[in-house]
């Protein structure tokens, strides 16, 4: 099984992309993929990085491509933006670099985020590209 862990604010707009996709997707039917609504629980997600293989999060960056556009990001790389600096405010970065360090066996994480303000051409996107990321390697494991 994977995993697409939403996360995100929806009640801060500059911070709802997550949330967004996940209603998106909470619609669908997703065959082998859990859809989980991270909300803003921080660390408490790391629960959600065992006992599945890959974990696709979604949720909205900075600095990393043109306004709207959806950016696929290894999960390694954005956890190395933390400097494995143990900082409860580092976010997303930070609970990637924690991820190995406490969990038994921790999913591959992928990173889909939507640069700036989430639109519903770049929320379809996002959607789209997480549900064929953990398609992809739920079928590849069959």
């Amino acid at each position: 099984m994977n995993r697409i862990l939403c996360i995100g604010n929806r009640l801060w707009a500059e911070d709802s992309a997550g949330p967004a996709v996940f209603d998106a997707l909470s619609a669908r039917a997703l065959p082998g993929v859990e859809l989980v609504d991270g909300g803003v629980a921080g660390l408490g997600l790391l629960r959600w990085f065992e006992g599945c293989d890959l974990v696709v999060l979604v949720d909205g960056v900075e600095g990393f491509g043109q306004p709207g556009e959806v950016v696929l990001l290894p999960g390694e790389a954005v956890a190395a933006i933390s400097g494995g600096v143990p900082d409860h405010g580092a976010g997303l970065p930070y609970l990637l670099a924690m991820a190995p360090r406490v969990c038994v066996r921790p999913a591959r994480a992928v990173l889909v985020g939507i640069e700036g303000a989430a639109t519903t051409a770049s929320v379809g996107s996002a959607a789209a590209l997480a549900l064929s990321l953990a398609m992809e390697v739920c079928h590849a494991a069959v």
